[in-house]
């Protein structure tokens, strides 16, 4: 077995070109997708606090509709004796 020189140049410049093309393309692409990763679950943080101040905030309005509803129920009894009230005094007007 004799030592190609040629052969041995060969091998290294090929292993040269792979490891240069790992270096070049790889490790900037790998950086990327960190970066990308970073920003993906920053995105999901946020996207958990709007989901949660969307239930705040159906709640709110729940509570709202059933204070609505309550005020709702009183101004229909007010107005009720309004018109009781005033049937009375209609009637009592034309009595005199």
């Amino acid at each position: 077995m004799q030592l190609d020189i040629d052969a041995i140049a060969k091998w290294a410049t090929a292993f040269i070109a792979i490891f240069s093309f790992a270096k070049l393309i790889v490790t900037p692409f790998t950086r990327v997708m960190s970066g990308t990763k970073a920003t993906l679950k920053s995105l999901e943080d946020t996207i958990q606090d709007l989901r949660r101040d969307i239930q705040d905030s159906q709640k709110d309005r729940d509570d709202i509709h059933k204070v609505l509803e309550t005020h709702d129920e009183r101004i229909n009894r007010v107005e009720d004796d309004v018109i009781r009230i005033d049937t009375f005094c209609t009637a009592r007007t034309k009595k005199e």
